[in-house]
């Protein structure tokens, strides 16, 4: 079972869902409390920026990322879960549950 302390810090990669690939900002504290930040990736990407609370719960072999509430809402926009199903080093990868959405993807730089 992955512990949270672990996987504690500052993630960054991307998620797709419905607007395409979306640059996300994933910081996870050991306390489980982790901020979903998200934000366009490249001038052509249709995405907007914005980000939300969200609560880590260690399960299995598996981290799930449960929404909690808004920080920044931009109009239109739903909050989703994760469940990261490949935690290997620093990357984690998984699921992303929304409509319309697809996978996310995170790296983790400790230098």
């Amino acid at each position: 079972m992955p512990e949270l302390a672990a996987i504690a810090g500052e993630w960054a990669g991307s998620y797709t869902c419905a607007q395409g690939d979306t640059g996300l900002t994933l910081t996870v504290e050991s306390s489980g409390r982790s901020i979903f930040e998200f934000h366009p990736l490249g001038a052509d990407n249709a995405a907007e920026s914005g980000s939300f609370e969200m609560l880590a719960t260690a399960d299995g072999d598996q981290v799930e990322f449960d929404q909690v509430r808004w920080i920044e809402h931009p109009t239109g926009y739903l909050m989703v879960d994760l469940v990261a199903t490949d935690i290997t080093g620093d990357t984690m990868r998984g699921n992303v549950d929304g409509a319309g959405c697809t996978t996310f993807r995170v790296s983790r730089d400790r230098s």
